[in-house]
């Protein structure tokens, strides 16, 4: 079988030797603070008719009509779907992958299924995110140009990971259960022009994936060697021309530098690549009392792979017809940002997305491709002639910020005592 010692094997053996200890206490802050985000984010998409859907659905896989007691890989599956579709979750900074929704899941699932402890669990969590975010950081973007979903493909692997650790497999049952996820991996991203569920099912995938490869190699499964590597392995199927070079940063400062602190929680339901864009333009029109009636244009000056994802196709971006094309529509993100003062719950009804006012504001935003290392920015022309300019950047949110927004999101659904009780049990006594 053929092997490469820098990636599946070394990847593995980390992953199978990762201790509590081992991990400094600000990654397993950090890493607690994504996972109290994607459970907000959760519980406040079960409200949603999608959500209601895809409870019927959870329980129609287990093969019964009425909610069951035993955990389910189904319900890891229902859980990663119902956490991305609100494009609410977290992104991995560098590589737009959205860890959370496919790791938090299938560890979740891994916990009901065999009892571990608390730091087993913070364990596995990091090793799943650290897998994640490591793999994504051998192709960044280009499995985007090329049609593929990371967050399905490379989530699968961190999903693998992180049951694989909670579950206590060796080096070489971990490296059979990469394998085996890495075989049954996948995401397109057709669905970001359309609007469709499919991108949200890919999360569901990704995690489901990782927990049936751990059961199958728990039983003895194999999966085939240098499954991430290999010359038909995970990263060069869907990257043909990859060196080697960009190979080895999966593995490279392993355990010294935690790409678990890059993964960054969102302020707005929203594409992660549209959220600069939107705090420049709520700025602009708190500070400079810029009015949509009072607009020209609109233009973004961003990099290629984020104009991708954003712009193109311009006519669909313009005037989306689903919620969840909406979200990723940044024509559309600023024009119903402008008219009504906020992207938040409340944003991309049908009622927002037919607005005359907000159609007609989005008709009027464009874009241009930035050279490298050259800024993005945001400018707006008037019919008075004027310009205004602005250079964008990401708004870090606090732990404060973060709280704030699990309290939102959990208030349709629980009290306040419980929803502190929601926060201590995943952040620790004291964390309000």
């Amino acid at each position: 079988m053929e092997r490469h010692e820098a990636l599946s094997c070394a990847l593995s053996r980390w992953i199978a030797g990762l201790r509590w200890e081992d991990i400094p206490e600000q990654v397993l802050a950090h890493a607690r603070l994504q996972m109290l985000d994607a459970t907000g984010v959760r519980i406040a998409a079960g409200r949603t008719e999608l959500g209601v859907r895809a409870r019927r659905a959870a329980q129609e896989l287990a093969g019964t009509g009425k909610a069951h007691d035993s955990p389910s890989p189904f319900d890891a599956y229902i859980e990663a779907i119902l956490t991305a579709s609100l494009d609410f979750d977290d992104t991995h900074s560098d590589t737009l992958i959205h860890p959370s929704c496919t790791v938090v899941p299938a560890l979740r699932f891994a916990a009901r299924r065999r009892r571990i402890t608390g730091t087993t669990f913070a364990t596995a969590l990091v090793a799943g995110y650290e897998t994640t975010c490591r793999l994504g950081m051998a192709a960044p973007g280009e499995l985007h140009r090329r049609g593929f979903h990371p967050t399905g493909i490379f989530g699968a692997l961190g999903a693998t990971a992180a049951v694989a650790r909670a579950w206590g497999f060796d080096a070489a049952r971990t490296e059979h259960a990469l394998g085996l996820a890495a075989s049954t991996s996948a995401g397109l991203t057709q669905a970001m022009i359309d609007g469709s569920d499919a991108r949200y099912v890919n999360a569901g995938s990704a995690a489901i994936n990782g927990i049936l490869a751990c059961v199958l190699a728990a039983e003895g499964l194999t999966g085939a060697g240098a499954p991430i590597e290999g010359r038909f392995g995970l990263l060069r199927a869907h990257v043909p021309d990859l060196h080697d070079a960009a190979l080895l940063k999966v593995t490279d400062g392993l355990g010294e530098h935690w790409q678990t602190l890059r993964i960054e929680p969102k302020p707005y339901p929203a594409g992660y690549v549209t959220h600069a864009f939107i705090d420049a333009l709520l700025a602009m029109r708190r500070n400079a009392r810029v009015a949509a009636p009072e607009v020209e244009a609109i233009e973004c000056a961003l990099p290629a792979d984020a104009a991708l994802l954003a712009f193109e196709p311009l006519d669909e971006k313009r005037a989306p017809q689903r919620p969840a094309a909406a979200r990723v529509a940044l024509p559309h993100i600023l024009a119903e940002a402008l008219v009504y003062g906020e992207i938040g719950a409340d944003s991309f009804s049908e009622a927002r997305r037919t607005d005359p006012e907000v159609a007609a504001l989005a008709a009027k935003a464009g874009y241009r491709v930035t050279a490298e290392a050259e800024p993005s920015l945001l400018a707006i022309r008037l019919r008075n002639g004027a310009a205004l300019q602005r250079q964008v950047s990401r708004r870090a949110m606090t732990k404060s910020d973060i709280l704030a927004k699990f309290t939102a999101n959990t208030r349709a659904a629980m009290d306040e005592a419980a929803s502190r009780a929601l926060v201590e049990q995943i952040l620790g006594p004291g964390a309000c």
